[in-house]
């Protein structure tokens, strides 16, 4: 399947997302009535990962749909992705050209910071935003809140979708990226891959 060099800003979750003592302390200096870190972008570098299964498709080719679940939340991707562990995620899916990363924020640790846990998503979007130093819409359409940014890293374009979801008991952020010279090609799919969250 060979490998995949990419870089990208990721979007990592608070103390469920494993974030270390030092940032922690960073937080709690920050607590400023905004939503200090409820994700927080940090740069990561993935390099050289390579997709260790090999693809089952479809008489026609095409890879079958997947459905993957983890800590209440099932998306359906496709089986050309692989779950894999990666520190401060809920759950990290990666393909040979796209990743899907996923950090849920509990209403617990929001109310442990004294934030209010009943904002709507675009309110919650925008503070994620505000956190994190990016300047981005938030977007409400076809059922889904979410931003659309790119970023360069390490001198390559990449371009990701960062949908955000409520369930009963957390916030939930579900970030998909390419590079951007294949966001067209592959957004089409991380809404429909968006739409099929369920928390």
């Amino acid at each position: 399947m060979g490998t995949w060099n990419i870089a990208y800003s990721a979007l990592v979750g608070g103390i469920v997302g494993g974030l270390s003592s030092a940032i922690l302390a960073s937080i709690n200096k920050s607590r400023e009535k905004k939503l200090p870190s409820i994700v927080v972008i940090a740069v990561v570098v993935i390099a050289s990962f390579g997709v260790t299964t090999f693809i089952n498709v479809n008489a026609q080719g095409e890879p079958r749909e997947k459905a993957f679940s983890k800590a209440g939340m099932t998306i359906t991707l496709n089986d050309s992705f692989v779950e894999k562990e990666l520190v401060a995620y809920t759950a990290y899916f990666e393909s040979k050209t796209t990743a899907v990363l996923v950090v849920k924020e509990e209403f617990y640790f929001l109310e442990q910071l004294g934030l209010p846990t009943d904002i709507s998503l675009y309110e919650y979007g925008k503070k994620v935003g505000e956190n994190n130093y990016l300047e981005y819409d938030v977007t409400i359409k076809d059922g889904l809140a979410f931003s659309e940014f790119n970023n360069t890293v390490n001198g390559k374009d990449f371009s990701y979708l960062a949908v955000f979801f409520r369930g009963d008991d957390a916030y939930w952020v579900v970030q998909f990226t390419c590079e951007s010279k294949n966001y067209g090609k592959y957004s089409g799919d991380f809404f429909k891959w968006a739409k099929s969250v369920e928390v």
